[in-house]
């Protein structure tokens, strides 16, 4: 179904010359927390990122701790200040002495710009991989 959502919107986004995003947030696990708790952080913290998300975004888990978002009618300053929504989101989310961590990549495009979904889930991965380096919780592509 994701695959379906993100081809059509890319079309849309092509054909109709709006702009188009993508985050890509990783919920990492507590270090030293036990593997239920850890499990219940991650579904509390998933149901976080959910309820910040607006409703046209489409929001699918790519694997173990990361989540990506697809964001259409959105550039990637709009991106970015869902993903610190987030961000900020995650963050309210405790179990026992655990709290909730989220760090994102946004690549973005603006309307009528040229878009390929590979060349803004490379800028994303980038952008992620460089928020997990550093110290911003959210990296937005340049």
């Amino acid at each position: 179904f994701f695959q379906r959502a993100l081809e059509l919107e890319v079309k849309r986004a092509r054909r109709y010359g709006y702009a188009l995003s993508v985050c890509m947030v990783r919920l990492p696990p507590p270090a030293d927390a036990p593997a239920t708790i850890a499990a219940e952080l991650r579904a509390q913290a998933a149901a976080a990122l959910s309820a910040a998300v607006r409703d046209i975004d489409l929001p699918v888990e790519i694997g173990g701790d990361r989540v990506l978002i697809l964001l259409p009618y959105t550039d990637a300053g709009g991106a970015e200040r869902v993903a610190r929504r987030v961000a900020a989101a995650v963050a309210t989310v405790r179990v026992g002495k655990h709290a909730g961590a989220a760090l994102a990549g946004v690549a973005g495009v603006a309307g009528g710009a040229a878009l390929s979904l590979a060349t803004l889930m490379r800028a994303a991965a980038a952008a992620l991989r460089d928020a997990e380096r550093g110290g911003e919780p959210v990296v937005v592509a340049p």
